[in-house]
């Protein structure tokens, strides 16, 4: 089986008629027809009201789990000297308790909020679904 060229989709739309095409045997075949589907990559912007700042920043990943775990262990606390490097591991873990999970905000779309305690302060977030663009 030969594969075409590595494609690699930096954006959430994919026109018809301009997918990546697998040559088997002497026919070439989408992906999707071989049962391969392609997830991107969706942009998240991050909203951080904490110990009496905003924080904001952006993250790349497949899911909203995906994105609020990379921002939590990305997340710069190296500021805050009354928080411990323990307290920001707990931070970690909170996200993936079940009912620690961003919930939807009411009449917004791809919007959501959650709330945490590191080190005796409340954290919240607030995660956009980004549009990419200028």
């Amino acid at each position: 089986m030969e594969i075409a060229p590595l494609v690699v989709v930096t954006s959430p739309i994919i026109y018809a008629g301009t997918g990546l095409r697998v040559k088997r045997g002497s026919s070439y075949h989408s992906l999707c027809e071989m049962g391969v589907h392609l997830k991107v990559k969706e942009l998240f912007t991050f909203l951080v009201d904490f110990d009496g700042g905003t924080f904001i920043s952006q993250h790349q990943a497949g899911s909203l789990s995906a994105a609020i775990l990379s921002w939590a262990e990305t997340f710069d606390f190296s500021v805050f000297t009354d928080v411990s490097k323990k307290d920001w591991s707990n931070l970690i873990a909170q996200v993936h308790e079940p009912d620690k999970q961003p919930v939807a905000v009411n009449g917004l779309k791809n919007t959501w909020c959650a709330s945490y305690l590191v080190g005796g302060h409340i954290l919240i977030v607030h995660i956009v679904n980004t549009v990419e663009g200028t």
